[in-house]
């Protein structure tokens, strides 16, 4: 058999997006982004609440936050819904479960007419970098709470060695406050 090579063919251009769709589109960018600027305002708020230890106002940043990420987890899904609907008008494929395999919100950015396009484009890979330095702050916080929670496991650890009138060790080699309450005093005066 004499099998000749197989020229691939040229991928049909991709459409552009419609005006509704530009117009989802744009609005959901500026949506993420504002939230996003409201994560990364209280990502600094509770920064500062952890330097000056308030309980009250972490608290309340907790709260804030969650309600914040509860309106992005809802945007996420509107996310998901406008690239479901645009992925298959942008030739990606679809995997099993996977509504938005491939496809990004740059990626429809840059099929929307001009002038929005570069609008679209520019406010995209604003909402990146904004997304990633939220991330950041977020680790960064992190690290700032186990270090707070490892500094409060000394100190308990010092309160209940200070407290302990039998002096003995647990085999982690300190002593631990587990078992019967210690009655005893302390004075936290000086």
């Amino acid at each position: 058999m004499n099998a000749q090579p197989t020229q691939p063919q040229a991928a049909a251009p991709l459409p552009t997006l419609d005006a509704q769709a530009t117009a989802a589109l744009e609005q959901l960018l500026g949506a993420m982004h504002e939230r996003q600027e409201r994560l990364l305002e209280l990502a600094l708020e509770h920064r500062e609440a952890i330097s000056g230890a308030d309980a009250g106002r972490l608290g309340e940043i907790v709260t804030r936050t969650r309600t914040l990420l509860e309106e992005v987890a809802s945007l996420d899904a509107e996310r998901c819904r406008l690239l479901g609907v645009g992925a298959p008008r942008m030739g990606a494929s679809r995997n099993a479960g996977d509504d938005t395999a491939g496809v990004k919100l740059t990626d429809l950015a840059r099929r929307a007419p001009e002038p929005a396009r570069s609008r679209l484009v520019e406010r995209a890979g604003s909402l990146r970098t904004l997304m990633e330095r939220v991330r950041a702050e977020h680790a960064s916080l992190r690290a700032a709470s186990e270090s707070m929670v490892q500094h409060m496991r000394g100190l308990m650890q010092q309160v209940a060695a200070s407290m302990s009138h039998a002096k003995t060790y647990s085999a982690a080699g300190r002593v631990e406050c587990a078992g019967s309450p210690v009655v005893t005093g302390i004075d936290v005066s000086s």
